[in-house]
């Protein structure tokens, strides 16, 4: 049976999407979107520009959103560039506005940081601390239970 699932090829990297689980009954079709490396560390999912289709997020030496402009096309936007290893990355509405924000865990920067989604894949940058030595993962929860993010 073939399956109409996609293979997302980013960085050498491939993420495989099936609504049947992993089985070696399901074909899957590449699209690679980029052919060059600068060290992929995590990519995630999501709508981040809030159109209704799924972009790619991804994190390396920085940040950056492959948006999906339709037809299996995306179109690179960088948002941080220069900051060192970022070994973790989530698309999460942080400041609760309705919209995805970006948090990340800065190995290099030693900083836990999260990018405020302003709109039209513009963000701003918002340091939650800069002394998380080895900083390898980052999550976004309600820990106090206040019903705001943490």
């Amino acid at each position: 049976m073939k399956s109409s699932s996609i293979c997302i090829s980013l960085f050498g990297l491939c993420c495989l999407c099936s609504p049947y689980g992993f089985s070696s009954d399901v074909e899957f079709e590449k699209h690679q979107i980029a052919t060059f490396a600068d060290g992929p560390q995590k990519v995630v999912t999501a709508d981040i520009d809030g159109d209704g289709d799924i972009d790619i997020l991804s994190s390396a030496t920085g940040i950056k959103i492959w948006e999906n402009i339709g037809n299996r096309e995306f179109t690179r936007h960088t948002i941080v560039g220069g900051i060192g290893a970022v070994i973790s990355v989530k698309a999460e509405d942080i400041d609760s506005d309705g919209d995805l924000d970006i948090a990340a865990a800065c190995y290099d920067a030693q900083s836990i940081m999260w990018w405020e989604n302003t709109g039209d894949l513009t963000f701003v940058e918002h340091v939650v601390d800069n002394s998380f030595a080895g900083a390898h993962d980052v999550y976004v929860k309600d820990i106090n239970g206040d019903g705001s993010p943490d």
